[in-house]
């Protein structure tokens, strides 16, 4: 099993040269959750706690 790396942008997103899009481009194991809300700090917590 292989550990993933999980991205949570804010509203709108970040730049393709913002380092969220960088370590989402050239890294692996990378999950990059789009947001239609900046819902990032509440989606971890629930995430956690399951």
């Amino acid at each position: 099993m292989s550990t993933k790396i999980l991205i949570l942008p804010g509203l709108g997103g970040s730049g393709e040269n913002h380092w969220q899009s960088f370590w989402s481009m050239h890294l692996e194991h990378v999950v990059r959750l789009e947001q239609d809300h900046s819902l990032a700090v509440s989606l971890v917590a629930h995430w956690e706690d399951s």
